[in-house]
């Protein structure tokens, strides 16, 4: 049933991690917020609190994979980026930046428009940047639209 290529595979690949994300290529795609979540500073990796964002892309090379948007809160720059994905997903912005997690969580489920580029830091490390460029309305599925017949009428 399988070809022998996959039949190896199975012998020698491991488990995937449940929080493994994947490295998109540079481009646009089409994904389903899946989570959002405030992650507390890393005194030990010198990391700030960040915003994380499970992403599974829909449709298309990599349908079905899942990435993660940080946003790390670590200046005024990085607020401004939080604002604007709160303004394009259509979440009103809190008075207090304790309830920013809180107010995102309206996001889950939201299919989005996501943008991934690279840039390299000033250490040499690569880093994977996502945009989230607008929410993707659905049209409902053909089967949603159809009207339920009684086809056992004798014509």
């Amino acid at each position: 049933m399988f070809n022998e290529e996959l039949a190896n595979a199975w012998t020698t690949v491991k488990a995937a991690s449940p929080g493994e994300y994947v490295k998109l290529p540079t481009g646009r795609y089409t994904c389903r917020i899946t989570s959002v979540r405030l992650d507390a500073a890393n005194a030990e990796k010198g990391l700030p609190p960040c915003l994380r964002y499970g992403l599974q892309v829909l449709e298309g090379e990599h349908a079905n994979e899942r990435t993660e948007k940080t946003d790390f809160i670590n200046n005024a720059k990085s607020l401004s980026f939080i604002k604007l994905d709160m303004k394009t997903l259509n979440i009103t912005v809190p008075a207090s930046i304790e309830d920013v997690a809180f107010a995102l969580q309206k996001a889950v489920g939201l299919s989005v428009e996501i943008e991934v580029k690279y840039s390299t830091g000033t250490s040499g490390k690569e880093f994977m940047n996502i945009y989230i460029k607008r929410i993707v309305e659905r049209m409902a599925t053909v089967d949603a639209q159809l009207e339920v017949f009684d086809d056992s009428a004798p014509f």
